[in-house]
């Protein structure tokens, strides 16, 4: 394996402003320098920053890391559904590879959630970027055939948050994933009540190509007991160590454009 490449973290700083409206105020705060002391002494050479939902559109310290270690990181933002052009091509510039929906709760139509972002959605087409979309169970039932006739490509978080293997979302999921357009994040196994081995094993025997992990790290809300180096032994638990190079290295670089020249390995 040439890299190992960790597709979901967050880091912030206490100076970071919080959104007004956010589901909870977090007690510390989690560097970058925080993160990659974890990475390093796990073996893990490259990272996906994902912003955090209590600093809301607020990407600064994401971007500003994003600059600081350009080869390292690459980021996932969250933005206005209205952005500028202009805005989004500086945060792609800067190696923003994609747009984060949140909307655990929301009972939005797949409809209604592509009307309200097509503007999004357009640009997101246009930059070759990804809308990583935050949701659970049976919701995707709901959202996945009208977000893919919009050609945007879709991460799905934490396996799609599902309550069973046999739930009507995570069905969806999977058979979706020949789309050629749907990408799952192994990840977040605490957030949701599914067992992993078995979502894991499904998804190994649909699509191992359209397959990323990612710590989650610092597991907010949920860090008692866990540690980086874990997550890590997890992961091969849960594919009983099949296609690790694909879901480690391959495929998260293809998804995150990670540079894989032996030049910009670290």
């Amino acid at each position: 394996m040439s890299l190992v490449i960790d597709s979901h973290t967050h880091v912030w700083s206490d100076k970071c402003p919080l959104t007004p409206v956010r589901r909870y105020t977090p007690a510390y705060s989690r560097s970058s320098e925080d993160l990659l002391a974890q990475m390093n002494a796990a073996g893990v050479n490259r990272a996906v920053l994902v912003q955090p939902s209590f600093l809301g559109t607020d990407n600064r310290y994401l971007l500003q890391q994003l600059e600081c270690n350009p080869e390292i990181f690459r980021g996932v933002v969250v933005v206005d559904r209205n952005i500028q052009e202009a805005d989004l091509s500086q945060m792609v510039a800067k190696g923003v590879t994609g747009v984060r929906l949140n909307i655990i709760g929301s009972a939005v139509s797949g409809e209604q959630l592509v009307q309200e972002h097509r503007h999004l959605i357009q640009l997101l087409n246009k930059f070759d970027c990804h809308l990583e979309i935050q949701s659970h169970n049976d919701h995707w039932v709901e959202l996945l055939p009208a977000l893919m006739q919009t050609g945007v490509t879709v991460v799905v978080d934490h396996f799609g948050r599902p309550d069973s293997n046999r739930s009507a979302g995570f069905q969806a999921v999977l058979n979706h994933l020949n789309s050629g357009k749907l990408w799952v994040k192994l990840s977040g196994e605490y957030r949701f009540a599914a067992a992993p081995i078995p979502l894991a094993t499904a998804l190994l025997n649909h699509r191992p190509d359209r397959l990323v992990w990612g710590s989650d790290y610092p597991w907010t809300q949920h860090e008692a007991g866990r540690s980086y180096q874990n997550c890590l032994t997890q992961l091969a638990q849960w594919t009983n160590h099949q296609c690790l190079d694909s879901i480690l290295d391959e495929n998260p670089a293809r998804l995150f454009k990670f540079d894989t020249s032996v030049a910009s390995r670290i």
